[in-house]
């Protein structure tokens, strides 16, 4: 779920700042870190992800693209993770479902407004650049 539909549910009163930290902490501790995988594969010991998690704080670089450059993984090995990091993710979506925030029909129905309300702001967006370009020539 993106930032924005978090937001929006929150402008609208579905949803609480509490509601959406717990939800952001269940995801948080549930997703599988990428060190983590990597330790339980056997692909890499502590002592190399510890020194990749102080590379990552210092560059803001992904875990994956700094092990794959310092010979720690290779791209096959990380596709493992990345599939079973993805086949096993929470969604923020999951997160409030389980703390029962909001049901499923109506999670699907605020989905369905945003993404409406989005196609209009696209829209009106695209209008107005379209009424600015022309009236001053194209630029």
């Amino acid at each position: 779920m993106k930032n924005g539909f978090c937001e929006y549910l929150l402008k609208k009163g579905r949803i609480t700042e509490d509601q959406l930290e717990r939800a952001r902490s269940q995801v948080d501790i549930l997703n599988l870190k990428t060190g983590l995988c990597s330790y339980a594969f056997g692909f890499m010991d502590p002592p190399k992800i510890q020194k990749i998690i102080g590379m990552q704080r210092r560059t803001g670089q992904k875990f994956g693209d700094i092990a794959i450059a310092l010979g720690y993984l290779t791209p096959e090995q990380l596709h493992t993770i990345l599939h079973i990091q993805e086949k096993y993710r929470l969604t923020l979506e999951d997160a409030l479902l389980m703390d029962k925030a909001l049901t499923r029909e109506q999670l699907q129905e605020e989905q369905e407004l945003f993404q409406q309300n989005q196609q209009k702001g696209l829209r009106v967006a695209t209008a107005t650049s379209a009424r600015r370009s022309s009236r001053h020539g194209g630029t």
